[in-house]
């Protein structure tokens, strides 16, 4: 009696299936990476935008301090600071002659700096802007 060799073969299904799993599941998270790191950035842009209109208001709270202290001292030149919970502000006053002041101020919220000046043209009876800008440093 002669044995006859028969051929067993392997099912592949679950061998491609696992695969097909593994390629489709990458993607997946690559997809969830890129919408996350978009986020990521997202945010990141906002809270910037937030100091940085909180660091303008800084400022323009030591414009308005410095304007005080020109409207009780005409003379008024110098410079202060004020310290805020989120960041803070610092002025300088400048006489540019007669009448004429400058005044200048940086507001800043962690990293984020504004800078604004103003123009005063006349102090007496009443203070006079011709400007009021944000300007870049």
């Amino acid at each position: 009696m002669e044995l006859q060799a028969h051929e067993i073969k392997k099912p592949q299904n679950g061998f491609v299936t696992l695969i097909s799993i593994l390629i489709v599941s990458s993607v997946s998270v690559l997809l969830v990476l890129s919408q996350l790191e978009g986020g990521i950035a997202r945010t990141q842009n906002r809270i910037t935008g937030e100091q940085g209109a909180t660091a303008r208001g800084h400022a323009n709270t030591c414009i308005e301090e410095a304007l005080e202290e020109i409207r009780e001292l005409e003379s008024y030149t110098g410079s202060n600071s004020i310290a805020f919970s989120l960041g803070s502000c610092e002025w300088l006053v400048t006489n540019t002659g007669g009448e004429n002041r400058t005044i200048r101020a940086t507001g800043t919220v962690d990293t984020v700096h504004r800078n604004v000046e103003v123009q005063i043209t006349a102090i007496d009876p009443y203070i006079s802007i011709s400007s009021w800008n944000e300007v870049v440093d």
